[in-house]
């Protein structure tokens, strides 16, 4: 937790507010230590994170490739662009 959370690829799913035509209902807004104060919380809205998981019973799951397409087409054609980058990093081994 120290570290915070991870997207694993920053430069595809995390973009400037205003940069990206991405659908409002996959993406969120991230929270940074900077955005805290000692009695308040006051976040710049500089940024935006693509989250391509919907609630599901008790839980969360990845939309499947079908479900983006079909209701985030903007945010599936984002994806597909950053592919190869998205393969290359979750297909890597790790030590």
């Amino acid at each position: 937790m120290s570290r915070g959370s991870s997207t694993g690829d920053d430069e595809v799913f995390v973009f400037e507010t205003g940069t990206l035509d991405i659908e409002k209902g996959i993406v969120r807004e991230p929270m940074f230590a900077s955005d805290f104060g000692r009695y308040n919380f006051a976040s710049t809205g500089k940024w935006k994170v693509i989250i391509p998981y919907t609630s599901e019973g008790d839980g969360f799951r990845l939309y499947s490739e079908r479900e983006l397409k079909r209701q985030f087409p903007r945010a599936y054609a984002h994806l597909q662009e950053n592919q190869a980058a998205l393969t290359r990093i979750f297909h890597t081994p790790r030590v």
